[in-house]
C-alpha cells in the first residue's frame, strides 16, 4: 500500500508490517502502527537516516535548522553528531546504524531531508 492510501493502524493490529522508507511520512506511519498494536514493525531503508527528535523541552528541531543555516557545514556536522547521540538511542543492534555522513553535509548535498521523531 502506498502511504497516500494509509488511514490508520487498525487493520494491522497484531500483524507484522514492513514500512519501506523512513522519510517523515514513513516514520510517522511506523510510529502509528506501533502505537496501534501491530505486533512488529520493520523499516526498510536504503541509506542510514539522520533521526532527530521533533522537539526537545519545547524547542523544535526546525528552530535549530534556521539558526545554523549560515554556519559552515563542517561546524554544524561536528555539533550535530554529539547532540544526535545524546537525544536518539543507538539503534545499530536493531539494524539501523548511525549514518557515516554529517547531518548538514547530507542536507546541503540535497540527498535527504532530516527525519523527525517523537
Amino acid at each position: 500500500m502506498h502511504a497516500a492510501d494509509y488511514r490508520n493502524a487498525q487493520p494491522y493490529a497484531g500483524r507484522d508490517v514492513l514500512v519501506v522508507g523512513i522519510g517523515n511520512t514513513g516514520a510517522e506511519i511506523a510510529v502509528d502502527l506501533v502505537e496501534g498494536g501491530a505486533s512488529r514493525v520493520r523499516l526498510a531503508v536504503r541509506t542510514a537516516p539522520h533521526i532527530l527528535r521533533r522537539s526537545t523541552a519545547g524547542w523544535a528541531a526546525q528552530y535549530t535548522g534556521v539558526l545554523v543555516r549560515r554556519l559552515p557545514v563542517a561546524l554544524v556536522d561536528r555539533l550535530a553528531g554529539p547532540v544526535g547521540k545524546l537525544s536518539v538511542p543507538d539503534l545499530a543492534a536493531q539494524g539501523l546504524p548511525r549514518p557515516d555522513t554529517g547531518l548538514y553535509s547530507r542536507v546541503k548535498e540535497g540527498r535527504s531531508r532530516c527525519r523527525t521523531s517523537g
